[in-house]
């Protein structure tokens, strides 16, 4: 009774040749990620295939990240384009900090904030 009260939101079609191109890309990259670190991972953990399957964690979390993202609708994503850049921004600050994150040689570089900076200008543009 409940099911039948609530309105169906209607998703926005998904452009097939774009998301098979998506999932050949992703596929690939895995074989890529494979084929280059199974020595490597051998020697490390005697596992061959450790760099592999944690790569496939991260991209079955992108992938779940991905379809979240897809489901909000874009009038919302539209919305929030300032609030993104304005928190983009704020990131991109935090970089520059003494003491956060790694040191890496004499660049800090663990926070990669200019990511999510070109993601929130694509919005607001």
């Amino acid at each position: 009774m409940i099911a039948a009260s609530l309105k169906r939101i209607p998703l926005p079609s998904i452009d097939a040749q774009l998301l098979a191109v998506f999932l050949l890309l992703m596929g690939w990259g895995l074989v890529m990620v494979a084929s280059s670190s199974v020595a490597l991972a051998e020697k490390l953990t005697d596992a061959p295939l450790y760099f592999f399957l944690r790569q496939l964690v991260f991209a079955a979390v992108g992938l779940g990240v991905a379809a979240l993202a897809f489901a909000v609708p874009m009038r919302a994503w539209e919305q929030a384009g300032f609030m993104l850049v304005a928190f983009s921004l704020f990131l991109l600050v935090v970089v520059l900090l003494p003491g956060i994150g790694a040191q890496q040689g004499d660049i800090d570089a663990s926070v990669q904030a200019s990511v999510d900076a070109k993601g929130g200008g694509i919005l607001v543009n």
